[in-house]
C-alpha cells in the first residue's frame, strides 16, 4: 500500500531443493498461480546458469565437437608451452580447420553439420595418443596440443588426423552425398 500498487505477491525461488531467494511482483494483473509458474522457469533458470558457469570455469566439453572447449584447450597450451620450456621439450601445435561449414550448414542445417563435426572430434580423440590434448578451435576447427613431438613427428599426426577425417561417417555409417568436411591441417 505505501508502494501505491494495488497488488502484491511473493513467491519463493527454489529448484530442486536449492532456495535462491523470492520473486516480489506488485501492481500486476497475474494472479498467485501465474506469479508461483514465473518464480519456478526462474529459478530453474538461475540454477542452469549457475550450473553452465561453473563447468566454463572447469573446463568442460564442447558439445557439438566432443573435444575440450575453447578455454580449457587455451589453459592447457599455456601449461604444455610453459613446461615445454622448463625442461626443454619439444611441443607442436595443430590446428584443423572445416573450410566448408557454412556451406553445410546452409545446405544440410545445423543438426547433421553439428553431427558430422562431432563424429569427427570424437575420431581426432581415438586416433590421437594418450598424452596429445584435442580441443575446440573458433567455430569450426580444433586444436591438437602434440606433447614431445617435434616438427616432423607433427607432419607425421597431420598425415595421420587427414586419413582419419577422410573415413569420417555418421552413425551406422550413412554417407549423405556431399556431406563431407574439408579440412586443413597445419
Amino acid at each position: 500500500k505505501d508502494l501505491a500498487a494495488g497488488f502484491a505477491c511473493a513467491a519463493p525461488l527454489e529448484s530442486a531443493g536449492e532456495r535462491l531467494g523470492v520473486l516480489i511482483v506488485l501492481g500486476g494483473t497475474l494472479d498467485a498461480a501465474h506469479i508461483r509458474l514465473l518464480a519456478d522457469h526462474i529459478a530453474c533458470a538461475s540454477v542452469n546458469l549457475r550450473s553452465v558457469n561453473l563447468s566454463r570455469e572447469q573446463g568442460v566439453i564442447d558439445v557439438v565437437r566432443s573435444v575440450f572447449d575453447a578455454r580449457k584447450i587455451e589453459s592447457e597450451l599455456q601449461r604444455e608451452l610453459a613446461r615445454a620450456a622448463r625442461y626443454k621439450r619439444n611441443v607442436s601445435i595443430c590446428v584443423i580447420e572445416a573450410t566448408n561449414l557454412r556451406l553445410l550448414r546452409e545446405r544440410f542445417g545445423d543438426f547433421l553439420t553439428d553431427r558430422l563435426l562431432q563424429r569427427l572430434g570424437e575420431s581426432l580423440a581415438q586416433h590421437a595418443r594418450e598424452i596429445d590434448v584435442i580441443g575446440a578451435y573458433r567455430e569450426s576447427g580444433y586444436t591438437m596440443i602434440l606433447t614431445e613431438a617435434t616438427a616432423s613427428d607433427a607432419a607425421t599426426a597431420a598425415q595421420r588426423l587427414m586419413a582419419t577425417a577422410a573415413s569420417i561417417e555418421l552413425d551406422g555409417g550413412e554417407r549423405v552425398p556431399g556431406l563431407e568436411l574439408h579440412l586443413t591441417i597445419g
